[in-house]
């Protein structure tokens, strides 16, 4: 991740991030588990209901 300073409309300025390559390919990673967790923990909801 990245950060920069953009100078502010009539107010202070914003401190801006911007994900690296490197932080993109983490974030498809994790967000790759995660689904993976949310598809396993609603099979074991639904299966749980069933019974």
């Amino acid at each position: 991740m990245t950060a920069s300073w953009l100078p502010g409309d009539g107010g202070p300025g914003r401190k801006v991030f911007t994900l690296t390559p490197g932080g993109r390919r983490h974030l498809a990673a994790q967000l790759a588990r995660w689904r993976e967790f949310t598809t396993l923990t609603t099979h074991l909801i639904a299966e749980a209901d069933a019974r």
